[in-house]
């Protein structure tokens, strides 16, 4: 799995947030497509001799999403996922199936995307009262790097973000990952 592991750490370099474009009627919400995930990792993947096949399997009696990732070299990584449809149905199924690939696919490459469902669960409220909510926007971004570069211009702190960027080696802000933006957005914070 040498090889294998070397082009995933260059993917993971490289890949860049799942948008949230669809909207969850249900949960009033935002969520990233299948579409999306894979707009997020496809480039990166290909660019390092990786492909991904998804297919359907079963295991003791249930469905299960079974994903693999295949490098040129002929080494791979594979995972199962559960299904649990709604209902018995062919439309349930298909549901579930796009619901897996989605998630399957952003665990095993590493994209960042948001669980609705998840956040819905969490039962989040607004600020405090009294509280700056400027403070409440700068470590929530975590969609697309525009986003997050204006998260950054909107704090308005040159000094802070130029010290980072000699801290990290980097020659200006359009060189830092996602990531790096994110630390940067979660310094200004503070």
């Amino acid at each position: 799995m040498i090889e294998i592991a070397k082009a995933m750490l260059e993917v993971q370099k490289a890949i860049k947030p799942a948008l949230k474009g669809a909207e969850n009627p249900f949960f009033k919400s935002k969520y990233a497509t299948l579409e999306s995930v894979w707009d997020a990792c496809r480039g990166a993947l290909q660019a390092n001799g990786i492909s991904v096949i998804q297919g359907g399997a079963v295991v003791d009696g249930k469905p299960c999403m079974k994903t693999i990732l295949l490098h040129e070299s002929g080494e791979s990584i594979e995972s199962i996922y559960l299904m649990a449809p709604a209902k018995d149905d062919p439309q349930a199924m298909g549901s579930a199936i796009t619901y897996m690939r989605r998630y399957s696919l952003a665990s095993m490459v590493g994209v960042v995307t948001t669980d609705d469902d998840g956040e819905a669960a969490m039962e989040r409220q607004g600020p405090p009262a009294g509280k700056d909510t400027a403070r409440q926007t700068q470590t929530a971004p975590r969609g697309s790097r525009t986003a997050l570069l204006e998260t950054i211009t909107h704090l308005n702190k040159p000094a802070v973000v130029n010290e980072f960027l000699k801290m990290a080696g980097l020659p200006d802000i359009n060189e830092a990952s996602n990531h790096q933006l994110e630390s940067i957005i979660n310094k200004l914070g503070k």
